[in-house]
């Protein structure tokens, strides 16, 4: 349920049954319990751009997997706080978090823990400038998801490995990378994956000289934002995406 929450952008129904879970388990005492509800509620949070919300909810659950013992559920803890630094503009610490999830990933043989952490590293170097280890990672954790079957994960890696071509200069590339994204995307309904692979392959056709393409993909990434309408409280998506339409002319 809370995947095809998140999915659909139905944020304000995942927050309340997120808070539910997080409420019961306080009351059976389940640590393990506390600790998947605060993940949750901390994604709940993320897309509204609720940062200080969002990361206390994901510190909270990296804590408690620590203490517990899982592995696991650190690393992925400890990505969602490296997404929110990147919001935030913090890159370089977002990559400290996103190394420390992938070290502890390594060494627990879990293929989707490894993946991510492989993905959001990558587009941490990505965005640093470091393009050769940027494309390794992301091509990597585009191998494991193939390999496990995990068609969102796969997704994700597409369009991370867009990111990195894009900003290595190999335009055309990241086109095609954000492109089977967006598919892979709109084939099981992930509203907000549409979005930000239509955002992306804009900026790299954009980048690309084409900017009438640029215009049309953005314009198609906007009314989905707008659909999405009240789900997405910050409203983040249609201000990122008018933006770029605006400074396109």
């Amino acid at each position: 349920m809370e995947e095809y929450l998140d999915r659909r952008g139905h944020r304000n129904d995942s927050l309340a049954m997120q808070k539910t879970a997080l409420w019961a388990a306080e009351c059976q005492g389940s640590t393990i319990g506390q600790a998947h509800a605060h993940s949750a509620l901390g994604r709940a949070y993320h897309w509204p751009r609720l940062d200080k919300k969002s990361r206390h909810h994901y510190e909270q659950a990296a804590r408690l997997f620590e203490t517990l013992g899982n592995p696991v559920g650190h690393a992925h803890a400890l990505i969602d706080i490296s997404h929110i630094c990147e919001h935030q503009g913090k890159v370089p610490e977002a990559l400290i978090h996103g190394d420390r999830a992938l070290q502890l990933a390594e060494g627990t043989g879990d293929g989707r823990a490894l993946a991510r952490a492989l993905y959001f590293s990558g587009w941490y170097l990505a965005i640093l400038g470091q393009a050769a280890p940027a494309i390794a990672r992301c091509r990597d954790a585009l191998l494991l998801e193939r390999d496990i079957g995990d068609v969102r994960g796969e997704a994700f890696a597409l369009d991370g490995l867009g990111s990195a071509h894009h900003r290595s200069g190999l335009h055309t590339e990241a086109v095609a990378f954000h492109q089977g994204a967006f598919i892979l995307f709109e084939g099981f309904g992930d509203r907000y994956g549409q979005i930000k692979s239509l955002r992306n392959r804009g900026d790299a056709l954009h980048a690309a000289g084409r900017a009438d393409e640029a215009r049309a993909v953005w314009q198609q990434a906007l009314d989905i934002a707008i659909e999405i309408g009240d789900a997405d409280p910050g409203h983040v998506f249609p201000d990122l995406i008018r933006d770029r339409l605006t400074a396109l002319g």
